[in-house]
């Protein structure tokens, strides 16, 4: 009798999205009023560019006409195609990357799902987690994860590399020494990506172990950094250890048409046996090819006039995504107090900003600081606090007119750095200010005090003050040998407390000290 293969048993309910679309359409039904913020699968909101539909009409027109008729594809896809995307994705970032290294599918998400097929079973694999459900869901079809333990929602072969807060949302190396890794930047869910530096560390990981790398790169459209990576093969001996799955769903909009491909470089070896052999026999095997006016579309993506309207969307970003996130319509939505700024990026290179301040309150109608003029020893610091009104809120920005003599931070600690005088200015997001006149002094070479010895009683009172060279400042501390004696405040107040013998001490902020000698006597002694 036939058998099934038994590895189906153990995925855990339906493929996510599906679970997903189908509570979805569930709730729509019983509540038809409402809006659904949908935070499962996406798609793409906008038609597809003029330079791909002129292409893909051509490409229709062709197929109808006897000598440019065509039928099945080869293997590996056309060579236009894989030409097109040889240049523009890898030659042009300094990757050398040849068109028989490139396979061209129906998806990114085909090829990820697929390429476990040339792997062995044995194979221990690392995600992420959280983690873009086919890797996992594809290991457990081929029977490499193990079993599923309800306790912990994991299963006992994955290795899972946990994505949070705590470490960046950004994978670590795993404790146990996996065969597969998978890796995503930019990474679907997160959105999280790594430097070229962090991305080349993953790389000399994975050769010292003997691991491959899975690099699913279908959102390099979205990098923005100058040191991230667009490629894994911008990193050094990556063709030792990676394949890399890119899709056009992302950068123009495929998801209907279906297009993407793999990269198995020759270099990438099992021994003797060459994986880009293994994808290629694979590939010839169990694909018959995308089809022809779908590769046409795809080629235009990376003409001139492809490329302008593929980017022709203004592109958003935020300075800080703590504070305000916009998306690719420009909505801006607040995340956290602060000030960040949106840019919004044509793709000719034009841009213009504007400053989002994301407030707790009202905006303040006026603005003081805690000090209006202020003394400090070279390499000291104090803090400036912005008063406004109660209820209120406001995103300060702190300035030096002089940064030599002191400077202040975001968070308005003023450093003293030289001698001299400069004002510190305070402004809030809607146009208020305050100043404070900073004088920076030298650091004091002695401290004197108005009395060196005394005699107090108990519940008596006497003020301390001290005398510093001409020119000089320091913040004084004071202290009491025995407090059971008598205390002092932090401005030399001295209080006796009780009978005895204590020694007061004044200190600068760079360790000179003067001492004050006092006796405490009963209440009404002589």
């Amino acid at each position: 009798m036939f058998q099934i293969n038994e590895n189906y048993l153990k995925l855990q309910g339906s493929y996510l999205f599906s679970t997903i679309a189908a509570k979805i359409r569930a709730y729509a039904k019983e509540y038809p009023d409402k809006e659904i913020i949908r935070l499962g699968i996406g798609d793409v909101t906008l038609p597809l560019a003029p330079a791909v539909i002129s292409a893909l009409h051509d490409a229709v027109d062709e197929m109808a006409v006897q000598e440019t008729f065509r039928g099945y594809a080869p293997d590996l896809g056309y060579e236009f195609l894989r030409s097109a995307i040889c240049r523009n994705d890898f030659l042009s970032r300094g990757a050398e990357i040849s068109t028989d290294e490139i396979f061209i599918s129906d998806g990114a998400k085909s090829d990820s799902g697929n390429i476990g097929e040339i792997f062995s079973v044995n194979n221990r694999v690392a995600i992420c987690d959280p983690v873009y459900p086919v890797y996992l869901d594809s290991n457990v079809m081929d029977g490499r994860a193990g079993e599923y333990i309800p306790e912990t929602e994991r299963y006992s072969r994955v290795i899972y590399m946990p994505c949070t807060e705590y470490n960046g949302f950004v994978p670590e190396f795993p404790r146990e020494r996996p065969d597969m890794i998978y890796l995503c930047f930019p990474n679907n869910p997160t959105g999280m990506t790594i430097s070229k530096e962090n991305l080349q560390k993953w790389v000399d990981y994975a050769r010292e172990i003997g691991a491959v790398i899975i690099y699913d790169a279908a959102y390099e459209a979205y990098i923005t950094e100058e040191d991230v990576a667009h490629t894994i093969y911008e990193c050094d001996g990556a063709k030792e250890c990676a394949i890399e799955l890119r899709s056009f769903s992302k950068n123009a909009g495929f998801t209907g048409t279906r297009l993407g491909y793999t990269v198995v470089p020759k270099q990438l070896m099992c021994g003797d046996v060459s994986l880009n052999a293994l994808w290629a026999r694979r590939h010839g095997t169990k694909f018959n090819g995308t089809a022809y006016i779908i590769q046409r579309a795809g080629e235009a993506v990376y003409s001139d006039a492809g490329k302008k309207q593929t980017a022709g969307q203004v592109a958003y970003s935020s300075s800080a995504t703590n504070v305000a996130v916009v998306d690719d319509k420009g909505n801006v939505m607040a995340v956290g107090h602060g000030q960040a700024t949106i840019t919004a990026t044509a793709y000719n290179g034009k841009k213009d900003t504007c400053k989002v301040a994301v407030l707790s309150g009202p905006s303040p109608d006026s603005l003081k600081l805690n000090l209006t003029a202020a003394a400090l020893a070279l390499g000291q610091k104090f803090t400036l606090k912005p008063i406004i009104d109660e209820g209120c809120d406001a995103v300060y920005t702190f300035s030096s007119s002089d940064k030599k003599v002191a400077t202040v931070s975001k968070d308005g600690v003023v450093s003293g750095k030289s001698l001299g005088n400069c004002t510190i200015t305070v402004r809030t997001h809607n146009g208020h200010k305050a100043t404070c006149k900073v004088k920076v002094c030298k650091q004091p070479t002695s401290i004197a005090l108005n009395a060196t010895k005394g005699t107090l009683h108990v519940g008596e009172s006497y003020q301390l003050t001290f005398t510093l060279p001409k020119g000089s400042y320091s913040i004084v501390t004071f202290s009491s040998s025995d407090k059971k004696v008598a205390t002092v405040s932090s401005k030399g107040v001295i209080t006796a407390v009780g009978k005895g013998k204590t020694t007061i001490t004044a200190r600068t902020s760079n360790g000179k000290k003067a001492k004050c000698e006092v006796t405490v006597k009963e209440a009404g002694a002589d």
